[in-house]
């Protein structure tokens, strides 16, 4: 069974991320992350906490520094890392409503490490047309974790897709330098098409490679990553 966990940014009001409750995502435990240099964003982590621990669901809050970028992402894959060891599969939902511009830009980027997604909380106009409803907003992201287990010929062949998303498999064996080596090439392309990278697609007997979304993603990643 999949384990839900909340990662919530909290600012100046706590009405966004008390809709964490009524948001229709399973929530197991929410990890309440604050900067208690800001007195009105402490007293909203106070607020949710509060509120939050009446529905039995397990809270932890963690004071953190919000302006100091790699504290904050490193906290965010330090929870991912603890709760992955203890369950088995573990789904984090992250939360970035309010907080501090560098709070959430660091939460949002450790996403992109983790099996997670995102969402925010669009309040309704105050003193305006009291028939518009807060929404929640949902961002289900391409992760693409899987970068980092490809071997380095594997990533080669993934960065040819750079100038043209779509190449036949004839093309791709001599820019890769694998004409005549048919089983090395498919070595790695079907690596890359079992990450979700690449797509196969059959034309008579023309088979061609198309970078997918999440293969335009984890080419953005690859100079980071070698």
């Amino acid at each position: 069974m999949t384990y839900h966990v909340h990662i919530v940014t909290v600012g100046f009001d706590p009405k966004p991320s008390l809709k964490t409750l009524c948001c229709g995502i399973p929530a197991d435990k929410i990890y309440i992350l604050c900067d208690p240099t800001d007195h009105k964003a402490h007293e909203s982590m106070n607020t949710v906490t509060d509120t939050m621990k009446r529905t039995g669901v397990m809270m932890e809050s963690i004071s953190i520094d919000g302006y100091d970028y790699d504290k904050v992402y490193n906290k965010v894959i330090e929870i991912s890392d603890n709760e992955c060891n203890k369950h088995a599969d573990c789904k984090f939902h992250i939360n970035f409503s309010r907080g501090s511009a560098i709070l959430v830009g660091a939460v949002c980027s450790a996403a992109y490490e983790i099996d997670c997604d995102l969402y925010y909380v669009k309040m309704k106009p105050e003193e305006k047309d009291l028939n518009i409803e807060d929404e929640i907003i949902r961002i289900n992201i391409a992760n693409t974790i899987e970068i980092h287990s490809l071997k380095q010929k594997t990533k080669d062949v993934l960065e040819k897709f750079r100038a043209c998303s779509s190449i036949s498999n004839a093309q791709l064996s001599i820019i890769c330098g694998y004409k005549g080596n048919k089983n090395s090439l498919r070595y790695h392309t079907e690596k890359l098409m079992d990450y979700g990278f690449i797509e196969r697609e059959q034309k008579g007997r023309t088979v061609n490679w198309l970078l997918t979304d999440k293969g335009r993603r984890g080419l953005n990643r690859i100079p980071s990553a070698i």
